[in-house]
């Protein structure tokens, strides 16, 4: 006899998932994210020389990226299933009417040309970053700069099969596509597996971390002298 699941059982489990990246994020990824300007510096193009004018700059997290819910390249299911989408936005809603409104909008400025830019943050982020918690949609989840996908794949000796392909950080979409209408032996292998996947990198960087004799990998990566103090108040280098 199978059991169905239903869409409460698969929302528990997206929650769930959100958690252990939270987790994983808040320890080993928020510090890049917090000095996301100087992160930027190190792409090829060299183009995001910026100096924060006003507002709170948003990195990655741009208007509309948290009602994101599309699955990328993934077999099955291509955009999260409607049950747990429904639950996501009813609890979101109910979250964010105790949170006070905070203006959207930023203002950068180009270092090089004195160019002023202007944009809006998500509708969920906030003075002090994101305010979804285990709420938090795929895309906010499975995204990750290439300058931090770079230095995890040092941290793991190159092993693309740790991280995954770069549209599919650790296979999260692809484990979301189960979530959302796999069975429930599916559903319950593949969450094993991801929290094994999930452990080995966890584990590559606090040995990493530990074998540099340093706080964090943004510490180990990012901060080479005490020059680099000014990329993270938001000041150009001229």
């Amino acid at each position: 006899m199978t059991i169905e699941m239903n869409a409460a059982d698969r929302f528990s489990h997206y929650r769930g998932l959100c958690r252990q990246m939270n987790d994983f994020f808040s320890r080993h990824i928020a510090a890049y994210c917090r000095n996301c300007q100087q992160v930027l510096r190190r792409l090829p193009d060299g183009s995001e020389q910026h100096k924060l004018v006003s507002g709170v700059f948003p990195g990655c997290c741009h208007r509309g990226a948290g009602d994101i819910f599309r699955l990328e390249g993934v077999d099955g299911e291509t955009r999260l299933s409607a049950g747990i989408i429904a639950l996501l936005r009813r609890e979101r809603n109910d979250k964010m009417k105790n949170l006070d409104d905070f203006n959207p909008v930023y203002e950068l400025k180009n270092c090089h040309t004195g160019e002023r830019i202007t944009g809006e943050h998500c509708r969920y982020f906030g003075a002090r970053g994101c305010r979804l918690g285990e709420l938090k949609g795929p895309l906010c989840i499975n995204f990750i700069c290439p300058p931090i996908r770079s230095d995890l794949l040092k941290v793991t000796g190159d092993d693309e099969g740790v991280l995954g392909p770069e549209h599919d950080f650790l296979g999260i979409y692809q484990l979301l596509s189960v979530i959302g209408a796999g069975s429930i032996d599916e559903v319950k292998s593949s969450l094993v597996y991801f929290s094994r996947r999930l452990e080995t990198l966890n584990c590559s960087c606090e040995k990493y971390i530990s074998s540099n004799s340093a706080a964090s990998l943004f510490d180990v990566f990012c901060i080479v002298d005490d020059s680099q103090e000014l990329y993270s108040t938001g000041e150009c280098a001229i």
